[in-house]
């Protein structure tokens, strides 16, 4: 109904040129669960604390709709789980093709190209532990399964490669190795191309919506950012069933005053 303006317009005071509409109350998260811990309880129950339900892990994910949100969510998750963790840390320089690269050289140095987060690319650190589900950023090797997109569980973590096992897709169960590879950016907005070494994977237990396009999720929950004044997050969760959409969509509201870090 809201797409084919069919949907009733809610007047909203000191927003005249922004248009809101009301959110029945049985779609709306319980008023105690409107929080980041409420939306993973919601998506992972007790699950995400458990590393031996591959089956429960593939078909849900939580949602955001900027990385650095995803962020503070992956480390919220990954420190649920009693295992010991281990971190790889990306190799990253300015690609030899850009014109000037001694002098961007100069300007940006390497710790400066580590704090950059660009989408398709995997992050500077890399926290990982064993049972955790990771996505595959890049095309590896698609006629075993390996492409860009492809979901996995954690098996086995060693200073060269990552083991998984292959939880979606045509090749369910399959275990695999991932090396690391080197990634090069477009410019996006500074003036260089960043050049990247690092294992092309990231957690799957929260991703961006962009990224979740073409994923099969039968659990998921969302929560989006508008960074603004008076900053307002919306979440919600569906639900598919069999082969019936039983789509129970949950708009959540909370206010926020100041940045992302108070989502924490």
């Amino acid at each position: 109904r809201i797409g084919n303006g069919t949907e009733p317009f809610v007047p909203v005071p000191n927003e005249p040129n922004s248009i809101f509409i009301q959110t029945p109350q049985y779609l709306l998260l319980s008023p105690d669960s409107r929080n980041i811990d409420g939306l993973i309880s919601f998506v992972y129950n007790s699950g995400c604390e458990s590393t031996n339900i591959t089956s429960y892990l593939c078909d849900r994910a939580i949602l955001a709709p900027m990385n650095d949100v995803v962020s503070k969510i992956k480390t919220r998750m990954i420190s649920r789980l009693a295992i010991s963790e281990m971190s790889y840390y990306s190799s990253d320089s300015i690609d030899d093709s850009c014109p000037s690269h001694s002098t961007l050289e100069a300007l940006y140095p390497t710790e400066f190209l580590n704090t950059i987060v660009i989408p398709g690319l995997p992050d500077h650190i890399l926290q990982l532990k064993i049972g955790v589900p990771i996505m595959l950023l890049r095309n590896l090797d698609p006629s075993r399964g390996l492409c860009n997109g492809t979901r996995l569980i954690v098996t086995q973590l060693t200073g060269c490669v990552i083991e998984g096992e292959i939880i979606t897709g045509k090749a369910i169960g399959s275990r695999v190795y991932i090396p690391r590879i080197v990634t090069t950016s477009s410019q996006y907005k500074w003036p260089f191309k960043l050049r990247r070494r690092q294992f092309p994977v990231r957690l799957s237990y929260v991703m961006t919506i962009n990224r979740s396009q073409g994923q099969t999720l039968n659990r998921v929950g969302a929560t989006c950012h508008l960074m603004s004044s008076h900053t307002v997050n919306y979440m919600w969760h569906f639900q598919e069933l069999h082969h019936q959409t039983a789509c129970k969509f949950s708009l959540k509201i909370a206010q926020f005053h100041m940045s992302i870090a108070h989502i924490m």
